[in-house]
């Protein structure tokens, strides 16, 4: 087959191993989504037990204590000498 220039049309080399290349390397990018999609996917899972977990125990929002939780007696100081 020729060109319009009268030479005959070959199939470029360097181009058609740039096209293989980016496919190729697509390929692997998609695998490495894929790989964190489901990765994402076990997380969220992970968190919705949890949340649901947390949300089934009854607990109250405020605890009141009616001790102090501080020691209300000073330290026993030294005399100095």
């Amino acid at each position: 087959m020729l060109g319009c220039n009268g030479i005959p049309n070959r199939p470029n080399t360097q181009k058609l191993t740039v096209l293989a290349a980016t496919l190729a390397l697509s390929s692997c990018s998609l695998n490495e989504i894929s790989k964190m999609d489901k990765e994402a996917m076990g997380q969220a899972n992970t968190a919705q037990c949890v949340l649901h977990s947390q949300q089934a125990v009854s607990q109250p929002s405020v605890i009141w204590s009616d001790k102090p939780w501080v020691n209300l007696q000073p330290p026993c100081s030294r005399p100095k000498g």
